[in-house]
């Protein structure tokens, strides 16, 4: 890990503090197992719509807010962590000079968006994402990555994505490894999950230069002859989907889950239904996966654990929510996703959310 890189310290005098309050509230019934946060946008949207993609294991969250810009609506990479009250604030990482998405954010607080490897800084015992010592606009703090974009990272700094595993030296000098697939995600043990070249979910073993030193096929459910890993846990469990063609153009995917080797567990979707696994983690000791499922109903966002998948949506008790994508999950509990959500009497518009275990 990399804390040091925490504690730069800069004057409040160098920084634009973009953070901006974010959560709404939406009146809960008690008993529900999950607590719902709308994680909101940036304020000023021409277009009520954010994503929530990552969360690291101190509960900051990553994604993105779409904001007017000169083009009209543009997609904003964000990140929302707690301010002095307790609250979820956003803030602005890159700017709107150019569309962004923040796709991974590991414990440190590093993230990654739009093309650049943001470190955040730390300023009065917080974490600051945004610095702009000149007044042009730009991220002081950010790191272009050379047009290379991640979908994950661990807490070396090692990043994946594409067929890409990109990290730094102790000069930082940026490293590129070309991976023999294309690689989604990536755990502290250095273990990539992602697609291999004959179209199979793929486990790669790095190491600590980012070389790969071993390569496992892992085997999609019968009757797929295709599958890809989008997740893993701590502990190497994979997970993500199987797939076979379905007419006239396209394919069908099914959630799956790789705990023991080789072997596929389905993770129990509708019959007839798409669905994929976004998540996976190990909570007090128990294996827990989320996605989504799509059908004749819609799209649902879904947990799996103890052997049963579920709709999210059952968990809750918010009013005027549908809870639609579930992409991630970290080792505390708290889920991150998309939901569409009613605003007044008929609008509906997608939001980020958070959900925290009761």
């Amino acid at each position: 890990m990399r804390n040091h890189r925490r504690f730069h310290c800069l004057t409040l005098t160098l920084l634009s503090l973009a953070a901006l309050s974010s959560t709404l509230a939406y009146g809960q019934k008690s008993g529900a197992a999950y607590a719902f946060t709308d994680l909101g946008g940036l304020g000023g949207l021409s277009f009520k719509e954010s994503w929530a993609q990552g969360i690291n294991e101190a509960g900051e969250i990553v994604g993105s807010s779409y904001t007017a810009g000169p083009r009209g609506s543009q997609e904003v990479a964000v990140v929302w962590a707690k301010d002095a009250t307790g609250k979820y604030a956003i803030t602005n990482l890159l700017g709107s000079a150019f569309s962004s998405f923040a796709s991974a954010i590991n414990s440190d607080g590093d993230v990654v968006a739009g093309g650049s490897l943001i470190r955040p800084i730390s300023v009065n015992g917080s974490l600051v994402w945004y610095a702009d010592s000149n007044n042009d606009g730009l991220n002081d703090l950010a790191i272009d990555l050379g047009g290379f974009g991640a979908s994950s990272m661990n807490d070396d700094e090692q990043m994946v994505g594409g067929n890409n595993l990109v990290q730094f030296d102790d000069l930082d000098n940026e490293i590129v490894t070309v991976l023999p697939g294309q690689g989604y995600a990536i755990n502290n043990n250095r273990q990539v999950v992602g697609s291999g070249q004959m179209g199979q979910a793929t486990l790669w073993q790095a190491d600590a230069a980012g070389n790969i030193s071993s390569t496992v096929t892992l085997l999609p459910l019968a009757g797929n002859p295709y599958s890809s890993a989008t997740c893993v846990d701590a502990q190497g469990r994979v997970a993500g989907y199987s797939s076979h063609p379905v007419s006239p153009i396209g394919q069908l995917e099914r959630a799956t889950l790789w705990q023991n080797g080789t072997a596929p567990t389905d993770l129990g979707a509708p019959a007839n239904s798409g669905s994929a696994a976004m998540g996976v983690s190990t909570v007090d000791n128990v294996l827990q996966v989320v996605g989504w499922v799509n059908n004749h109903n819609g799209q649902k966002a879904f947990i799996w654990k103890n052997g049963k998948m579920t709709d999210l949506n059952s968990l809750i008790s918010a009013s005027g929510v549908e809870l639609q994508v579930a992409n991630a999950i970290n080792a505390n509990g708290p889920i991150v996703g998309i939901a569409r959500v009613t605003v007044g009497k008929q609008n509906a518009e997608i939001h980020a959310f958070l959900l925290t275990p009761n």
